[in-house]
């Protein structure tokens, strides 16, 4: 290129930054799964109706339309909130465990 574009550059920039911020977002990703849980767990340590989360989770899985049983690499990569089921399945298991 003869001469520097500052539309061009920032083309380039996010090109190639891409593939660093997706390996990057794998991990935050992570941390506010974990942290979900976490979430869900002092809810139901403070509150102690564990039938009344999952009943608001699930439905605010209707309202939104969340898919309930998403792939395993597809939450890796993307959601950035544990999937319904498994929040469930977490509370249904702190009450028994």
């Amino acid at each position: 290129m003869t001469h520097v574009s500052t539309y061009a550059s920032i083309i380039f920039i996010s090109l190639f930054f891409s593939p660093i911020t997706r390996f990057f977002s794998v991990f935050t990703h992570y941390l506010s799964r974990k942290y979900e849980f976490e979430a869900d767990a002092f809810s139901l340590k403070t509150y102690a109706e564990p039938e009344t989360l999952i009943r608001a989770l699930k439905r605010l899985s209707v309202d939104n339309l969340s898919n309930i049983t998403p792939h395993r690499f597809k939450v890796l990569l993307d959601y950035t909130h544990p999937p319904v089921l498994e929040r469930i399945r977490a509370i249904r298991e702190s009450q028994h465990g």
